[in-house]
């Protein structure tokens, strides 16, 4: 089923020519993402930072932008019964397809950069909607969330990270309770003597064959793993995904 909205005034094309050779194969033109590392979702996250900042017609312009993209994303629902509320991408003509449980692309990254610029912009309504699609995700079993490796941009360290969040964030026990459990997938992928620290990403080379790979890194590698352990390990805010736009204020704060 296509799925796409009748305007796009509010949501950010990505041209085929930005896209990765396997991305370039499915869309012959470019598509509208609906990751948070590259599509609306981001820009919704983003957006809602810019707030905590602007004042006057800047202010005025960004929640503008926010409340037109958010209004965006939401109408691009999955149907009910798809394996996530939302696609990876949408685009005239292509088939949208349910996503993984990441940070990335899928529900969870969209839950929390949803809730964190709805707590910005004080709008209730879509902080409901941002709980709502995280509570589905969390009850999507280890075993059809599509995650293979720990790192934090679509791994078990990544969605432990975001669960934490969304729990400190709402005070809800069941995050905190699937945080643990991720956590535990997460320590459960370590491999000694192998990797960095025992963890390796699974990515793709310069052909684009997919495998093992020693990774240091924030995104895939070990260490995003490292900082997502001592975030829930600790009391003191990871202030550092501020990067990952999902940053949640507290209940009643901006």
């Amino acid at each position: 089923m296509t799925i796409l909205a009748s305007s796009t005034r509010n949501a950010w094309w990505t041209p085929r020519e930005w896209m990765s050779p396997m991305e370039q194969d499915r869309y012959a033109e470019g598509n509208y993402n609906l990751g948070v590392s590259h599509g609306v979702p981001g820009v919704i996250g983003f957006l809602g930072e810019a707030l905590a900042v602007l004042d006057g017609a800047p202010a005025a312009e960004a929640r503008a932008l926010l409340a037109g993209a958010v209004a965006w994303l939401l109408a691009q629902r999955l149907p009910a019964g798809a394996a996530s509320v939302f696609p990876d991408s949408v685009a005239p003509g292509v088939e949208a397809m349910s996503t993984r449980v990441s940070w990335c692309y899928g529900d969870l990254g969209i839950s929390c950069a949803l809730l964190a610029a709805a707590r910005r912009a004080g709008e209730g309504a879509w902080a409901n909607e941002a709980l709502a699609v995280a509570r589905a995700t969390a009850e999507r079993p280890f075993e059809k969330a599509g995650v293979i490796d720990a790192g934090l941009c679509h791994g078990a360290a990544g969605a432990a990270h975001l669960f934490n969040r969304l729990y400190q964030a709402s005070g809800e026990e069941r995050f905190a309770e699937v945080a643990r459990g991720w956590v535990a997938h997460a320590l459960a992928m370590r491999k000694p003597d192998s990797g960095f620290a025992g963890f390796s990403a699974w990515a793709p080379d310069e052909d684009l064959t997919l495998g093992w790979r020693p990774d240091r890194g924030l995104l895939t590698g070990a260490a995003g793993v490292g900082l997502a352990l001592v975030a829930a390990a600790t009391d003191l805010e990871p202030a550092w995904d501020r990067v990952l736009a999902v940053r949640i204020p507290g209940r009643g704060s901006a």
